[in-house]
């Protein structure tokens, strides 16, 4: 059951990513850069406000375009899925 919800997940957010450039796009430069300021300088101020403001703008992204589109019946109904 579980290994199936996760693989209902992975499906659907590959297929965001394939339909939807700026979101592609977004997570790209997020992983991009919080990869790169990782292996810098972590404990740097300011690198962290750098990572926390490209989180924030993928989150919000993420949210505007996925979750507010997914209903309590979607949710349901893959939650139902997942019980099959």
């Amino acid at each position: 059951m579980i290994t199936m919800f996760y693989q209902r997940i992975l499906t659907l957010l590959q297929s965001f990513l394939e339909q939807d450039k700026e979101f592609d796009r977004l997570l790209e430069n997020l992983l991009t850069k919080l990869t790169a300021e990782l292996n810098l300088e972590l404990n740097q101020q300011h690198h962290l406000e750098d990572i926390e403001e490209l989180l924030i703008d993928f989150l919000e992204e993420f949210k505007i375009n996925y979750l507010q589109k997914l209903s309590e019946a979607d949710i349901e109904r893959i939650l139902g899925n997942t019980a099959s």
